[in-house]
């Protein structure tokens, strides 16, 4: 009886395992249509509910612009998950420049993603699921595919590798624009 009880619970959490497997990149419904902008969006990995105080100024803010495509978007902006729900963003081109995401199950695999800023591939964990692309599982497949960062000058459009010490959060505030004294 024991060893009955013991093949059946093998036999449900057999399928939970493949959760902490990660997936195969799957082109979505944009992709397959062809109505997906190229780049990449940047992942923010904690989601917060969009009546969040922090999300209110993005829903009274028309610059704001919520999405369900990219084809909703104007220009080259893509329509891409953050903290306060689907809002049109500006697309990280070369995946090698994203940041390394943890993702949001629990697993501990040891991963690599390409450091621009250190111009090197490094370690992190990674959870098991969601994440970004700039996830490799050894370090000379994350080496192999981001070698050509270190070596050719930024492509224009390309954002700029983040500092040390500066958050993705802080990275996507938008820029002040400013003006030569006397320019109107």
């Amino acid at each position: 009886m024991a060893q009955q009880a013991c093949l059946l619970l093998l036999l449900l959490l057999l399928p939970l395992s493949a959760w902490s497997v990660p997936a195969p990149h799957v082109p979505g419904r944009e992709e397959q249509m062809g109505t997906a902008k190229p780049g990449y969006c940047h992942h923010i990995s904690e989601v917060e509910s969009p009546l969040d105080e922090d999300c209110s100024s993005c829903h009274n803010n028309t610059s704001c612009s919520h999405c369900a495509g990219d084809a909703d978007c104007p220009g080259a902006t893509k329509c891409c998950p953050g903290k306060c729900g689907h809002t049109c963003q500006e697309p990280v081109l070369d995946f090698c420049y994203l940041p390394s995401v943890c993702g949001n199950c629990k697993a501990l695999f040891i991963r690599f993603f390409y450091n621009a800023s250190s111009q090197r591939c490094e370690e992190f964990v990674y959870g098991g699921c969601g994440g970004n692309r700039n996830n490799f599982e050894t370090e000379r497949e994350c080496s192999q595919a981001c070698s050509h960062v270190g070596s050719q000058p930024r492509r224009r459009g390309s954002p700029r590798p983040l500092p040390r010490g500066e958050t993705l959060r802080a990275a996507l505030l938008p820029t002040p624009h400013l003006s030569a004294p006397g320019a109107r």
